[in-house]
């Protein structure tokens, strides 16, 4: 099997030995997988940033820009069937404020904001 397929396998298998386990809330297990999302992300601060990482799909696929001016904000389509986690990541290039945002079909689900030189800002969302 390959590597792709046995994470394939192996993800489905580990949300259900972690609800069996108390381990993912039932509410979150069930909310995995609706319709299709629109995911919102977005960093704001100083003029320029030195790297944003964020989930690209709900099959932990991850996108990164680097220099990415702020503000900043991608729009990434989240499909139904998949368990669906958002998560955005970004660091200043230099000091001042920087903060990121998640919004998933217009609601505010995370928002962080970090300061100082260098700083890094991590969002994240529960299962939608």
């Amino acid at each position: 099997m390959t590597r792709l397929g046995r994470s394939a396998f192996l993800l489905p298998v580990l949300v259900l030995a972690l609800t069996a386990c108390g381990g993912v809330p039932a509410s979150v297990s069930a909310a995995a997988g609706g319709g299709t999302a629109t995911v919102l992300y977005e960093v704001t601060g100083p003029d320029s940033t030195n790297n944003i990482t964020y989930s690209a799909n709900g099959s932990a696929g991850i996108a990164q820009e680097n220099g990415a001016a702020a503000p900043w904000t991608k729009e990434v389509q989240f499909e139904a069937g998949a368990f669906r986690v958002a998560s955005l990541t970004a660091q200043n290039a230099g000091g001042g404020d920087i903060t990121c945002r998640i919004t998933v079909d217009g609601e505010v689900k995370a928002e962080t904001t970090s300061s100082g030189e260098y700083a890094v800002v991590s969002c994240n969302t529960e299962a939608f």
